[in-house]
């Protein structure tokens, strides 16, 4: 995964610098200079930032279903209701 990347997935779910140096024990600069490409960070930097972003992702995703549980399936196409079929596709006589 690129720096620009765990960037991106960061900054989508509001995350700090602060909170990943918090989260993954590496130093302020070795985190600001990966996520901005300052510098070509070690395998291990990105394995333990990308594992960080995602532990946040997993708890925002948790919390957020928490609050709005999604409805099963039978709720929302109605139990009993018949499920869609795809159609072969049309074949032109040629």
């Amino acid at each position: 995964m690129s720096a620009s990347a765990l960037g991106r997935r960061k900054d989508r779910i509001r995350l700090s610098q602060r909170d990943l140096v918090r989260l993954t024990g590496l130093d302020k600069t070795t985190v600001n200079h990966a996520l901005n490409g300052k510098s070509d960070p070690l395998a291990s930097t990105i394995a333990r930032l990308d594992g960080a972003i995602a532990a946040e992702e997993t708890a925002l995703r948790d919390y957020l279903l928490a609050l709005h549980p999604l409805p099963e399936v039978d709720e929302v196409r109605g139990a009993g209701a018949p499920v869609a079929v795809p159609l072969e596709p049309v074949r032109s006589a040629a």
